[in-house]
């Protein structure tokens, strides 16, 4: 079994959201999509994610989210489907949360920031994973 190591990018930011009170963070539209290239190399299952709006009052929920279950298809298949709701997705001031599983090529919370391994701390979390506690 493997985990997610290395960079994703040197240009990828993740953007906290501890501002409306979230323990995740959001990728704009372009590092979400590099994200994505890293999760494919890697195997990784990307369960579905939340769009947010940027306004004059911040970050802001807009309802608009996809799913992709298990079932549905295998780790690469999670990631095409990710790929193409966020393509699809209208051009306009939206961050992205990936919601990641534990999938089979995943050991337990080993999910990396920067190449380090996850220290079951969320806020060093690079994608909400749901795996650490």
């Amino acid at each position: 079994m493997g985990f997610i190591s290395g960079k994703v990018s040197e240009n990828a930011k993740e953007i906290s959201l501890a501002s409306i009170g979230l323990n995740e963070v959001a990728w704009t539209r372009n590092d979400a999509l590099e994200l994505l290239k890293h999760f494919e190399a890697n195997g990784v299952f990307v369960s579905g994610g939340d769009l947010l709006s940027i306004g004059p009052a911040g970050f802001q929920h807009n309802y608009d989210n996809w799913y992709f279950d298990h079932k549905d298809g295998n780790a690469r298949q999670s990631v095409e489907h990710t790929r193409s709701y966020i393509n699809n997705y209208p051009v306009g001031d939206f961050v992205f949360v990936l919601v990641i599983s534990q999938a089979v090529n995943l050991s337990l919370p080993q999910i990396a920031r920067a190449g380090r391994p996850c220290q079951s701390d969320i806020s060093l979390c690079p994608v909400y994973c749901r795996v650490c506690p």
